[in-house]
C-alpha cells in the first residue's frame, strides 16, 4: 500500500502525522487506566481492613466508597 503521505515516527508512541495528538490521546487512557487501578488497590486495602482498625483511623466501612472516590472531608465528619 503506498501512502499519499510520508509516516515518520520515533519513539514508540508518536507519529508526527498526527501531531502527537495520538500520544495525548494514549497518555489520557494511560492516565485513566492508572488512576481507575490506584481506586481499586485503595478500595481492597480498605475493604481487607477489620471495623476496629477502620475505627482505629477514625473510618467506617460506609465512608470507603468516599474516600475512594475522592470525596471524603474528614474535617466536615460530623461522627467525632
Amino acid at each position: 500500500m503506498l501512502l499519499r503521505y510520508p509516516i515518520t515516527s520515533y519513539g514508540s508512541h508518536h507519529v508526527e502525522l498526527t501531531g502527537g495528538l495520538l500520544t495525548r490521546f494514549e497518555d489520557f487512557i494511560i492516565a485513566k487506566f492508572a488512576k481507575l487501578k490506584e481506586k481499586s488497590r485503595v478500595r481492597y486495602e480498605l475493604d481487607i481492613m477489620s471495623d476496629r482498625e477502620l475505627a482505629d483511623l477514625g473510618l467506617q466501612r460506609t465512608d470507603i466508597a468516599l474516600i475512594v472516590d475522592g470525596t471524603y472531608n474528614a474535617e466536615q465528619d460530623q461522627r467525632r
